[in-house]
């Protein structure tokens, strides 16, 4: 795919891992039975540019989650924790007490705010920073949660504890894929020309990554919303696309 400033941040800040450009050449530490970028480059580029006939969107999934360093290193990675930890508290709270007692126990700055405006407002609660590549991911992935939140919420003050399940899946679903979107943004530009057959695979990714999320939120047995519930969801879902 060759290289381009696409793939570059600000000085001294690369958006992608140090590998993400090289070739395996020479690498002798480099774990063998993990996909290294440059499969997961090739993987994605190849099922992008032949509109998903060639591949499929489970290896391309499981190429990038590799290449990420697995499961671990894809939940360590900055922002991801703390802001999915925040999303959770904030559904378990809507749940619980409502969305306007909620919503007042945050601050002032939600204080005469109609419900359209509180929820524009919330990504800047749940997502703490937007300096990184890894943050505009995490802050697409909530705003699109949040306007999904927004329409079943309607003029209703609670959320059922069934819709606060299909937001939680809905919130891993998106922010796996809009890191994956960030890190691929360049794969997308140049391959992805024919905008009917991106879609097509874009859909194709989504609702494999939607499947192995409800694998994962299925085989959790706990309370969905203690402290380190995200962490332990996240990494089971991720383990599964991982395979």
């Amino acid at each position: 795919m060759g290289t381009s400033g696409s793939f570059k941040g600000k000085k001294g800040d690369a958006l992608l891992p140090n590998d993400f450009l090289s070739e395996d050449n020479n690498n002798e530490e480099k774990d063998l039975d993990r996909p290294n970028w440059t499969t997961a480059k090739t993987s994605m580029s190849k099922y992008l540019s032949s509109g998903g006939n060639i591949g499929s969107s489970k290896k391309v999934v499981s190429n990038y989650i590799g290449a990420t360093g697995g499961t671990k290193a894809f939940s360590s990675r900055q922002g991801i924790s703390s802001s999915g930890s925040n999303f959770f508290h904030l559904l378990s709270s809507i749940t619980k007490d409502g969305f306007t007692t909620t919503i007042a126990s945050l601050g002032d700055q939600f204080k005469n705010k109609t419900t359209v405006e509180s929820i524009s407002l919330l990504v800047n609660y749940i997502v703490e920073n937007s300096i990184s590549k890894d943050d505009i991911a995490i802050r697409s992935a909530t705003a699109n949660t949040l306007e999904e939140m927004s329409v079943l919420l309607s003029d209703k003050n609670s959320l059922t504890e069934i819709e606060a399940k299909y937001l939680l899946q809905y919130f891993i679903r998106e922010l796996i894929w809009q890191v994956m979107l960030v890190d691929y943004g360049h794969s997308f530009e140049k391959k992805g020309s024919n905008i009917e057959e991106a879609i097509k695979v874009e859909k194709e990714i989504k609702e494999y990554i939607q499947a192995c999320v409800e694998v994962g939120f299925n085989s959790y047995q706990y309370d969905y919303f203690t402290e380190d519930s995200f962490n332990k969801i996240l990494n089971s879902c991720l383990e599964i696309m991982e395979e």
